[in-house]
C-alpha cells in the first residue's frame, strides 16, 4: 500500500508501479524468513504476469536489501536446522514417487481453499462466532497433536529433525489442509503458503517412516525436504519460488537443489495437465436435461 501511494505521488508510470509493488512485497517476505532469492521469484513468478530484465532486477535488489536492513532482528541462519547428508538412491528414488503425489496434494489443498472461500459469512456477528469456533476446534485438536497450531514451524521442524511416527504424520497430513481451509470458511485471513510447506513436509516424513518401519532405509528429513517443495509449487503455480523455499529456509546441502526444482516442476507440470485433462473430459459431457 505504501509503495502503491508513493509511486502515484511520484509520477511512476503503472507498468513500473507494478514492478515495484509486487518486488516490495517480495522483497517483505525475504526479510522475513532471510530468504531473498525466493523473495524475489515469489514477485517475480507469482505477482507479475510480465517478467522483464528489468523487473529481475529491481526484484532481487530489494529483497536483498529489505534482508539486510532486517539483519538486526532476523538471525543470518536458517529459520529451520537441518542435517548434512548425502545423496542416495533412497531420496532420489522418492523424488520420483513424489511428484505425483505432491500433484494430488497440491490440487486438492487449492480446490479446499476454493471451496472455503466460497462460503465465508458475511461481515456480521458471524464473522468472530465462527472464527471462534475454528479456533475451539484447533485447540482441542492441538492436545493430542501439539505440532498442528500456527503456521507449521513446529510440523516442519519435526520432520527435519527426523522425528515423528507413521500415526503422526498420516494425521497432520490430514487435519494441516483440513484446518486451515476450517480457517478460511470461517472468515479468517492469513497466508496459505506456509500451511502447503508444512502439508508437503509431512507427506514426506509419512512416506519415510512407512519405508522404515517396513524395513527399509529413508531419510525423514531429505524426503520431508523433497514434499516440502512439491506441493506449494503446486498450490501457488510456482515451482522455482517453491524450491527457493524449500531450500533457503533449511540450509539444505547444494545438491539438493536441482532435486527440488525438479520435483517441483514436474508436480507443477502434472498438476497442470490434471486440470486440463479433467476440464476437456467435463466439455465432452452431454448436457443433462431435466424432464417438466
Amino acid at each position: 500500500m505504501a509503495a502503491q501511494l508513493s509511486g502515484r505521488r511520484l509520477g511512476v508510470a503503472p507498468d513500473d508501479g507494478r514492478i515495484i509493488l509486487a518486488a516490495a512485497a517480495g522483497a517483505g517476505l525475504a526479510a522475513v524468513y532471510n530468504v531473498p532469492p525466493a523473495g524475489a521469484l515469489f514477485a517475480l513468478e507469482i505477482l507479475l504476469a510480465r517478467r522483464s530484465p528489468r523487473a529481475v532486477v529491481t526484484a532481487l535488489t530489494m529483497s536483498v536489501i529489505a534482508t539486510l536492513v532486517a539483519r538486526p532482528v532476523v538471525a543470518d541462519r536458517p529459520t529451520y536446522d537441518f542435517p548434512m547428508a548425502a545423496p542416495d538412491a533412497g531420496t532420489l528414488g522418492w523424488a520420483v514417487v513424489a511428484v505425483p503425489l505432491c500433484a494430488l496434494l497440491g490440487l486438492s489443498f487449492h480446490a479446499l481453499r476454493v471451496v472455503a472461500e466460497r462460503h465465508r459469512p458475511p461481515v456480521s456477528w458471524r464473522l468472530p462466532v465462527a472464527i471462534a469456533v475454528a479456533g475451539l476446534v484447533l485447540g482441542l485438536l492441538s492436545v493430542p497433536l501439539p505440532d498442528l497450531p500456527g503456521n507449521g514451524a513446529a510440523i516442519m521442524q519435526t520432520t527435519f529433525a527426523g522425528g515423528g511416527s507413521v500415526t503422526l504424520f498420516a494425521l497432520l497430513v490430514l487435519l494441516k489442509p483440513l484446518v486451515t481451509g476450517l480457517y478460511v470458511r470461517s472468515g479468517a485471513v492469513g497466508g496459505l503458503l506456509t500451511p502447503a510447506l508444512a502439508t508437503g513436509a509431512a507427506a514426506g516424513g509419512l512416506a519415510a517412516t512407512i519405508v522404515r518401519a517396513t524395513g527399509g532405509e529413508a531419510s525423514v528429513a531429505l524426503w520431508s525436504l523433497v514434499g516440502s517443495a512439491g506441493v506449494p509449487a503446486v498450490t501457488q503455480r510456482a515451482p522455482l519460488f517453491a524450491s527457493a523455499m524449500a531450500f533457503e529456509l533449511t540450509g539444505a546441502p547444494l545438491w539438493t537443489a536441482p532435486v527440488l526444482v525438479a520435483v517441483a516442476s514436474a508436480a507443477t507440470g502434472t498438476a497442470h495437465l490434471a486440470v486440463r485433462v479433467r476440464a476437456r473430459r467435463r466439455a465432452r459431457r452431454p448436457p443433462v436435461t431435466r424432464g417438466r
